[in-house]
């Protein structure tokens, strides 16, 4: 049977109105959802093929409550189709470069692999990286573990050695500073909060676990802030105000030094180098002991530095252990003056430069003499800790840089320097006295990328997929990220503490907005809250996203609170939240009371503001 025309038509009508009022009843219904209703997407996670658990789905538990729904779920949506790329067969076959942005780029299709929005690369872009492969002979890829006032907690280095095995580190720099428990006649060396006798021998025992060699650090010359700070030690500083250089002409210097590497090779029995670092020796040469001694043999301070780190390394090196140190020292020293000195057959050097292009510091003229005078040679790069006293977010692109110019030096110099390996520096502090830098979760994707680029001398999808297998992270981890808008999840020992540090990127980016808000630089300059004279319109329109700021912030402190206490302890806790998270509040709550005050009032005086009524105004 066939319907008349005008029923079919009428049919139609009311299934399209149907359907308009159910799309319009759910915008409704959704429109009033907040975040609180959020709780249904709860943290999930899956393991692949290895049977490693895979990141949670949920990136939204720091959000302001007052997020509406839609907004997260758009969010959701978009994150789920970021994973299903991720997902997508890559052909293996297909060479990567790096634009100036640091994304992975495929030269046939110009399409970003780790850029979220898959943007199309201006067609002016040059290319950082070039096709070649930067493949050296580097049999030792050490780990530089910087412990000085922040210890990670003793139940962490055994996750920790796992993954830098993984990742292909044959050892690990131990520099304890202050936390190696030094005892008689030497304790108060020790920080209060320092790894007991034990502690060591377990993360000895870990390490070797691992396959990992550890190379002790101790200082013997410069940067011995923790030793010289100290009111029984002060008399051995070189210059009396600076706790940083201790004195080589003062006899009781070198007998405390002799302590220190005596009780660390006591419990490093199986060390085969230990280094006795002597970098930055700003101040030589200029104490009265100093001073006389130089006259009475006709030395310059270049000759003082050389006899007071040979008799350092000759002393280690008679307790059949290879002393390796800095070499920054030396670069200024004339070529003959180090070949005199034979200070060559005592120790190992290690070449340290932190640039995004070392050739600038490090010229022909010094490779040259270093590849003539000391043979082998050690490289020093950088992982996190070398690009700001108060960074708290590491800079992979920037580090990465810092490696590809590396191993451009040693392709080009492997025929004349003998390099025995490389060391990745991860500094936790300038020095003893600055604050903190990156903490050591936040800088293992820097970790992970530069180690596995130093082997392979390339990046490309596979390295990229081999670096997110490993730290369990999403398609989001890139060589630059932009944290104000792209965050990444990943599964690494640490891993929440890294998403707090991008969270924290997002709260001072707003907190930067704020600070340029137009209505309050404006409307809320000193002059305004000197004289009680403003507009409540203004400070209101300018002081709108101040609340969710703050509950953004208190929620972050929160996280770091919970999260911290897996790697750190409450003093390193307390350091971190009181150096990074209570500025901000402070800062938010200031400007919450301020405009509390300016909005007290209703009326205001009229012009000029401190007219009093006496005085003659022309």
């Amino acid at each position: 049977m066939v319907l008349p025309a005008r029923f079919r038509f009428y049919i139609v009508l009311l299934g399209v109105c149907g359907l308009a009022l159910l799309v319009l009843h759910r915008s409704l219904s959704g429109s009033e959802k907040t975040a609180l209703d959020y709780q249904k997407y709860k943290i999930s996670g899956r393991r692949n093929k290895n049977g490693r658990l895979k990141p949670a789905d949920n990136i939204n538990d720091l959000l302001p409550l007052t997020q509406p729904v839609e907004h997260l779920e758009k969010q959701k949506e978009r994150e789920s189709q970021i994973r299903a790329e991720m997902h997508q067969k890559i052909n293996r076959n297909t060479r990567f470069r790096l634009n100036l942005d640091g994304n992975l780029v495929v030269p046939d299709e110009k399409k970003t692999v780790n850029d979220m929005n898959s943007d199309l690369l201006n067609s002016n872009s040059k290319w950082l990286f070039e096709n070649s492969v930067l493949k050296v002979n580097l049999p030792h890829r050490i780990i530089h573990l910087d412990l000085k006032g922040a210890p990670p907690l003793m139940t962490y280095y055994s996750r920790l050695f796992s993954l830098l095995k993984d990742l292909g580190a044959t050892g690990i720099l131990m520099e304890y500073e202050d936390m190696f428990p030094y005892w008689q006649p030497i304790t108060s060396l020790a920080a209060y909060n320092a790894y007991s006798s034990s502690d060591i021998l377990k993360i000895l025992q870990l390490a070797k676990y691992n396959n990992l060699e550890v190379i002790p650090l101790v200082q013997t010359f410069g940067h011995m802030e923790f030793v010289l700070k100290l009111d029984e030690y002060k008399n051995l500083r070189e210059v009396p105000e600076y706790p940083q250089v201790i004195c080589p002409s003062n006899n009781h210097s070198l007998a405390i030094i002799k302590l220190m590497i005596d009780q660390v090779l006591t419990l490093h029995r199986e060390a085969k180098w230990i280094h006795i670092g002597s970098d930055e020796v700003y101040n030589i040469g200029e104490c009265s002991l100093c001073k006389s001694r130089l006259v009475k043999n006709y030395w310059d301070t270049n000759t003082l530095f050389l006899s007071h780190v040979k008799t350092v390394a000759a002393y280690v090196k008679n307790k059949h252990v290879q002393p390796i140190m800095w070499d920054d020292m030396f670069r200024v020293i004339p070529e003959e003056q180090i070949r005199s000195s034979e200070i060559a057959k005592f120790v190992e050097i290690m070449v340290w430069q932190y640039s995004e292009n070392i050739e600038d510091k490090l010229t022909p003229e010094i490779w040259e003499k270093y590849g003539v005078l000391f043979s082998p040679v050690w490289a020093a790069s950088s992982f996190k800790g070398a690009t700001g006293p108060s960074q708290y977010i590491t800079d992979v692109f920037y580090h990465l840089q810092n490696h590809h110019s590396w191993l451009k030096a040693i392709k080009k110099y492997e025929n004349k320097v003998n390099f025995r390996g490389i060391v990745m520096t991860g500094w936790q502090r300038f020095d003893h006295f600055a604050v903190l830098c990156e903490l050591l979760p936040v800088g293992i994707p820097s970790i992970a990328i530069n180690l596995l680029y130093v082997q392979h001398g390339k990046i490309d999808s596979e390295v990229m997929k081999k670096v997110q297998d490993i730290l369990l992270c999403d398609n989001n981890l890139g060589l630059k990220q932009n944290f104000t808008v792209d965050e990444v999840i990943c599964g690494f020992p640490g891993a929440k503490i890294y998403k707090g540090a991008q969270r924290l990127v997002k709260v001072k980016h707003e907190l930067q907005k704020l600070r340029k808000n137009s209505h309050l630089v404006g409307w809320m300059a000193d002059y305004n809250l000197v004289k009680s004279f403003s507009s409540p319109a203004h400070i209101e329109i300018g002081t709108r996203k101040l609340k969710e700021l703050a509950v953004n912030t208190t929620l972050l402190n929160t996280f770091m609170q919970n999260v911290m206490p897996d790697v750190y302890d409450s003093y390193t806790i307390s350091e971190w939240l009181q150096t990074f998270m209570e500025p901000i509040k402070q800062e938010l709550e200031k400007v919450q009371r301020n405009a509390v005050r300016l909005l007290k009032f209703d009326t205001w005086p009229r012009r000029p503001l401190g007219y009093q009524i006496n005085e003659h105004v022309p």
